[in-house]
């Protein structure tokens, strides 16, 4: 009676224990306003790959309340020394700042990922790649600064979502 009593305890405390860690994976709340970078689906998180061809779409958050002036946000592109301009991609948005009008809290930034991989049209096989694996093949965005001086990433020291770093590789 006492071994069945135990036992019935333990396992109900296993159970609770169990059920009380659930929902530890909830989304993460801030109470500080700040600015995030992200990319907009896994395609454009990277890696490239070079007999690929699209446009990739990377967001810059306010993650705030209202504000009611404008917000400008600066930021960087730059581009490893084993990418060329108009061969391996194409920066789609131009300008180096991004104006948050109020109401708005997301804006994007696109890059155009061009194909440098040329495949036999009947094997498949590919006859040449220009990408050079040897070099830095990645472009970095990385955000810079900002009119309101929120902070730059996720609050908290590691400044998650700060930048992000997208990789172009050989196509297999």
């Amino acid at each position: 009676m006492i071994k069945n009593y135990i036992y019935k305890t333990f396992v109900l405390s296993i159970m609770i224990l169990t059920l009380s860690s659930c929902n530890k994976d909830e989304d993460i709340l801030f109470d500080t306003p700040f600015i995030s970078l992200e990319a907009l689906n896994s395609a454009s998180a990277g890696p490239v790959n070079s007999d690929q061809e699209f446009t990739a779409e990377y967001k810059i958050y306010l993650n705030s309340g209202a504000i009611d002036r404008n917000v400008e946000v600066e930021y960087e592109i730059i581009v490893g020394d084993g990418l060329v301009a108009g061969r391996d991609y194409e920066l789609i948005t131009k300008s180096n700042t991004l104006i948050f009008f109020p109401g708005i809290y997301d804006m994007p930034i696109r890059i155009k990922w061009l194909r440098t991989c040329v495949r036999d049209e009947d094997t498949g096989v590919i006859i040449s790649d220009s990408l050079d694996e040897n070099k830095d093949t990645s472009i970095t965005i990385k955000l810079i600064s900002n009119t309101e001086n929120l902070p730059l990433g996720y609050p908290g020291p590691d400044q998650l979502k700060k930048e992000i770093k997208i990789k172009k590789t050989k196509a297999k």
